[in-house]
């Protein structure tokens, strides 16, 4: 018997955390559901806590491989999975005691492929401005439609700790690797490249713990320029919904503003010459302004057009 969930949880040193987040998956209300561990090359005693949990449990899989980042070990979760519904869970993170059972009755209740659900913060740097809170889908949107409007409202969250979906809507998606960002390569992929049924379920559910110096509360450097352009390139790769241009025209001046931050105010030359190469071939299709992107590439630019 296959279970109703594979939880997938990678794991790297995070061994003051770990046992209460997998604690707050023993504490839940429904019971079908698979647990597997992703030891991503952890150097503290993170490994260890993991074992005494399968040791007590059968749910519980643990899988140990050398260091390869989140994305990585996130594929590895996706390929061992057995469950009907898959949902990743963030090792140091915790969780509402029904979770599971409120995203199974949302799922069958409503005959979809993906729940979509609300979280908060807490922790060290739980002030952080981080909106983990959920647009209502009041006009029965498509899915591409409602996360167009998400990212417009400002309610745009690609985390994958806040939905679950059907493992066959993900038959041949993977996440990047080697990369930060990879999450939202992912959602973008899952939401924008599929014709998807969804729910809103619009209660908090998952608590993600912020810690200072993690990848979440660190500034702006330019290993996120790098990231931010390469999902740029992924995801405007595929085949293209007018939606999907809607989305890129918004992400593309959030890439500009990463790359700007990461230097400070300037984006150099370098960076500059790839995000052209992106606006050429996009603006090839007539779904972008030139005048508002090439002024947000070249931002000197705007004093000439107002002289």
């Amino acid at each position: 018997m296959h279970p109703i969930f594979s939880v997938i949880v990678p794991v790297y040193n995070v061994e003051d955390y770990i046992e209460e987040c997998l604690n707050c998956l023993l504490a839940q209300s429904f019971s079908d559901f698979e647990v597997i561990l992703i030891n991503d090359g952890s150097t503290d005693n993170s490994e260890t806590i993991c074992q005494k949990f399968t040791d007590k449990d059968p749910r519980f899989l643990l899988k140990s491989t050398p260091n390869q980042g989140q994305g990585a070990a996130r594929n590895i979760g996706l390929e061992l999975a057995n469950g009907k519904y898959v949902y990743f869970y963030d090792s140091d993170d915790k969780l509402e005691a029904n979770t599971l059972e409120r995203l199974y009755h949302s799922h069958v209740e409503n005959d979809v492929d993906m729940v979509m659900f609300e979280g908060d913060v807490f922790g060290e740097s739980s002030s952080n401005n981080f909106n983990y809170t959920r647009s209502d889908n009041k006009a029965n949107h498509e899915l591409s439609q409602y996360i167009y409007t998400s990212l417009i409202e400002k309610s745009f969250t690609p985390s994958p700790c806040l939905y679950s979906f059907k493992k066959s809507a993900a038959a041949n998606l993977r996440f990047l690797e080697g990369i930060i960002y990879e999450d939202l390569a992912f959602y973008i992929n899952l939401t924008l490249d599929n014709k998807l049924k969804f729910y809103v379920l619009k209660e908090v559910l998952f608590h993600r713990r912020v810690r200072a110096n993690s990848t979440m509360t660190t500034g702006i450097k330019e290993k996120n320029a790098i990231a931010a352009v390469t999902v740029f390139k992924h995801i405007s790769s595929g085949e293209m919904s007018e939606t999907k241009w809607l989305f890129l025209q918004l992400y593309f001046h959030n890439v500009v503003s990463f790359i700007a931050l990461a230097f400070n105010g300037f984006t150099p030359l370098k960076y500059r010459a790839i995000l052209l190469k992106y606006f050429l071939l996009l603006a090839k299709n007539g779904r972008f302004s030139i005048k508002a992107m090439l002024t947000t590439i070249f931002p000197e630019l705007k004093k000439l057009t107002k002289s």
